[in-house]
């Protein structure tokens, strides 16, 4: 018995995908954007601040003309050091020149990370497509709560790496004026982002929750800036009363994400 549905041959799409290139690609995961997918489309791709860079960031730390990705005839990706200031590390170690492998992680300077990935093309312009809408929040351009565990759980694990400690800013706030709280979130967001450190990261955990992470030296830096943005925010923002915690990688027995974020909402 029949349905009335067509028959294809399934095994001629397989072959049709199958044919298609398989490319490089950046996942932006520290700096502009985070979340964002690059597709590396090129011979040879330039990474730095200057405009004749083919990745143009404005990003702190970042040099000029900070490194190269080049694409060898096999096949492979090879990324160079172009004598930047900060240096190229991948996973963690400085490199001057290495070939880079599907899921490696590459830090160019200390506030622009990216992962290395390998698509078939149709799956990587598809999932660029997608890159920007998963990773933020749609009414503030905030960083999404799951997008920024995972990369909360990143800066973790470079810290330990590299020798810093992370520590996680809770802003909660009670309801604006009725009919004025989505511009005052939003107000709020522009705030946050305009005063939070170079490399921090700014998300809405929830409806009425931003989070920052923050790398820091001491816990007095941690309670400094935590106690200057409460007082900020409450001058002004006067219609929303707020509730600013903080905690410390440091002061975790084994940090997570998950824990950092749980105990920095405790009252």
């Amino acid at each position: 018995m029949s349905d009335g549905t067509r028959e294809y041959n399934y095994q001629d799409v397989a072959d049709r995908s199958a044919r298609y290139p398989v490319v490089g690609a950046l996942n932006l995961l520290l700096g502009e954007k985070p979340g964002r997918l690059v597709l590396l489309d090129a011979q040879n791709i330039k990474i730095g601040r200057d405009e004749s860079c083919d990745l143009r960031f404005e990003i702190d730390g970042l040099s000029r003309s900070h490194a190269l990705i080049e694409r060898q005839a096999g096949g492979e990706y090879v990324i160079t050091d172009l004598h930047s200031t900060n240096g190229l590390f991948v996973n963690g170690y400085q490199a001057h020149q290495q070939a880079l492998h599907d899921g490696d992680r590459i830090a160019l300077g200390p506030n622009l990370v990216f992962c290395f990935r390998v698509f078939q093309l149709d799956e990587a312009m598809a999932l660029e497509g997608l890159s920007a809408s998963s990773s933020r929040d749609v009414a503030t351009g905030a960083i999404t709560a799951p997008f920024f565990e995972e990369m909360l759980q990143f800066e973790l694990e470079l810290g330990q790496r590299r020798n810093f400690d992370v520590a996680l800013i809770h802003v909660q706030w009670g309801a604006f004026q009725q009919g004025h709280e989505e511009r005052r979130v939003l107000d709020l967001y522009g705030y946050l982002e305009s005063v939070k450190k170079p490399g921090s990261l700014t998300a809405r955990l929830g409806a009425r929750t931003f989070a920052q992470s923050m790398s820091y030296l001491s816990r007095s830096e941690v309670d400094r800036h935590t106690e200057q943005l409460s007082r900020h925010l409450t001058e002004k923002f006067k219609d929303a009363t707020f509730f600013v915690g903080s905690a410390c990688s440091r002061e975790l027995a084994t940090p997570s994400a998950t824990k950092l974020i749980q105990k920095a909402s405790q009252r």
